[in-house]
């Protein structure tokens, strides 16, 4: 892939879906839009949808397994925003 080709983008959520053969990770960046009534609008806006074999998926998760950890050796834990969304939807 060239330069001109490769595309960088930002997203603030992600969903994971899988099956037998492969694992999907779409990823999303939130926006507010205002309607044509004034009112404010949310919506996700899909950033890039990566659909890898279950081998892949696992060498990822080792990689960003052994990422975390160093980063937050360096730099203080990061705040698990998955398991408090599950905490408060338990509540």
């Amino acid at each position: 892939m060239s330069r001109d080709e490769e595309k960088n983008v930002y997203a603030d959520s992600a969903t994971l879906n899988y099956g037998p053969y492969d694992f999907t990770l779409l990823f999303t960046k939130s926006s507010r839009d205002i309607n044509n009534d004034g009112q404010y609008v949310d919506s996700q806006i899909k950033q890039a949808e990566i659909r890898m074999s279950p081998q892949l998926g696992k060498a990822i998760y080792t990689m960003l397994e052994e990422a975390i950890e160093k980063y937050e050796n360096q730099f203080g834990e990061i705040p698990n925003i998955l398991k408090k969304a599950q905490q408060q939807n338990n509540e």
